[in-house]
C-alpha cells in the first residue's frame, strides 16, 4: 500500500517536473540579448561662389547666404564635411563619391522631364580600425556654366517649359563591424546643395540639404553565455526524466492496483462504513434463515437503510463476507478477490 501511495505521489510530481523542464528549456533557448548602438551624425557643407571677371565686383568670390547673378558665376567651390560618431569602437570602411545631378523639373508638378548624373570624383575609401568615429572632408569645384549650358540645350531641343536644378552631392556608404553585433552595420548618408539653373538674368539662391541626427539602433544578438547551454541541458534532463518517471510509476501503480483491487475495495468499504459494520471473529450461523445473496455492497446498504441492522463482516484470505440478519432473513454480499480480477 505504501508503494501504491508513493506511486500516486510521483504521478503528481512528475508532471510538475515536466513543467519545470519546459520552463528551463524555454529560458535556455531565449539566448538573445538587445544590443543598443547609439550614434551622432554631424554633417555640413560650405561653399563660395567664384565670379567671372567683371566691371562691378572687385572680390573674386561671394560667400554663403548671398544672392548671385547667374551669368557672373564662374564656378562654385563646395566643401563637404561628414562626421558620424558611435558609442562603441569598430573596424570598417567608408566609401564616398561626389556627383552632379542635372534635372529638368516639371514647373507645376512633382517629378522631372529628364535627369542625368555626372561624376565629379572617383569612388574614394576611408578605412577605420578600432575607432568610434568616421570623418570625411572633401572639396570640389563645380563648373556652373557647363551644366547650365547642358540644360539649356535640352530645353531648346524639346521646347519645354522647365525649372532647371543642379545638385552637388556627396554620397557616403559606411560598413562598421562591432564586437557585440554579428552582422556589419551599414549606413548611408547624403549631403547636397541645390542650385537653380536656366536663370541667367535672375538672382540665384543656393539651398543646403544636410542631415544632423542623434539616435539609437537596437539589434537582437545571440548571447553566448554558457548559462544558456546549461539551462538547455538541465531542462532537457528534467523533461526526459519526468516523462520516463511518469510512465514507470503509472505502470507500477496500475500493476499494483490490478494486483490489489481486492484489498483496495475492502479497505474503502471498511473505512467509509466503519460505523455500521461489525467485525465478526467467525462466520455467523445462518442455518434455518432465508438467505438472499446480494451482488453489490451498495445493494446491501439499501437493505441496511430498510432494516437498520448492523452489517456483520467476516474476513478470510481471499474473500470477505458481509451479512445483515433480520428476523428469519439473512442478506449476504461476498467480496471475492477472484471475481474482481475477472471484472478488471
Amino acid at each position: 500500500m505504501k508503494k501504491y501511495k508513493a506511486s500516486k505521489l510521483f504521478q503528481f510530481l512528475f508532471p510538475f517536473f515536466f513543467i519545470i523542464g519546459i520552463v528551463i528549456v524555454y529560458f535556455g533557448f531565449n539566448d538573445r540579448k538587445i544590443v543598443n548602438l547609439g550614434y551622432k551624425e554631424d554633417n555640413s557643407v560650405k561653399y563660395n561662389v567664384y565670379l567671372k571677371k567683371n566691371d562691378f565686383f572687385e572680390e573674386p568670390y561671394l560667400g554663403e547666404g548671398k544672392t548671385y547673378i547667374a551669368s557672373l558665376i564662374d564656378y562654385i567651390d563646395v566643401s563637404f564635411h561628414h562626421d558620424i560618431t558611435y558609442d562603441k569602437n569598430f573596424n570598417g570602411d567608408s566609401t564616398y563619391k561626389l556627383v552632379a545631378v542635372v534635372s529638368a523639373n516639371k514647373p507645376d508638378a512633382n517629378g522631372y522631364y529628364w535627369q542625368r548624373e555626372y561624376n565629379l570624383s572617383e569612388e574614394k575609401e576611408v578605412k577605420i580600425h578600432d575607432k568610434n568615429r568616421i570623418v570625411i572632408d572633401d572639396n570640389v569645384k563645380v563648373n556652373y556654366s557647363l551644366y547650365n549650358d547642358i540644360l539649356a540645350k535640352f530645353k531648346k531641343e524639346y521646347s519645354l517649359t522647365t525649372d532647371g536644378e543642379l545638385k552637388i552631392v556627396m554620397r557616403i556608404n559606411s560598413k562598421a563591424k562591432f564586437d557585440e553585433i554579428k552582422e556589419p552595420v551599414d549606413s548611408k548618408s547624403e549631403i547636397n546643395i541645390s542650385i537653380p539653373l536656366l536663370e541667367q538674368a535672375l538672382d540665384v539662391s543656393i539651398n543646403k540639404d544636410v542631415s544632423n541626427d542623434r539616435a539609437t539602433i537596437s539589434f537582437v544578438e545571440a548571447n553566448n553565455s554558457p548559462i544558456y547551454l546549461i539551462m538547455k541541458i538541465i531542462g532537457t534532463i528534467f523533461i526526459i526524466f519526468s516523462i520516463a518517471g511518469f510512465v514507470v510509476v503509472t505502470k507500477a501503480a496500475k500493476d499494483f492496483k490490478m494486483n490489489n483491487l481486492y484489498l483496495l475495495k475492502l479497505n474503502k468499504i471498511l473505512k467509509n462504513y466503519d460505523g455500521i459494520i461489525a467485525n465478526a471473529k467467525s462466520l455467523p450461523d445462518i442455518k434455518g434463515f432465508k438467505v438472499v445473496e446480494i451482488s453489490t455492497f451498495e445493494e446491501l446498504l439499501d437493505v441496511y437503510n430498510e432494516v437498520r441492522m448492523p452489517i456483520n463482516c467476516y474476513q478470510e484470505r481471499n474473500r470477505t463476507t458481509f451479512i445483515i440478519i433480520n428476523d428469519t432473513t439473512a442478506w449476504i454480499y461476498i467480496l471475492r478477490k477472484s471475481s474482481l480480477f475477472e471484472e478488471s
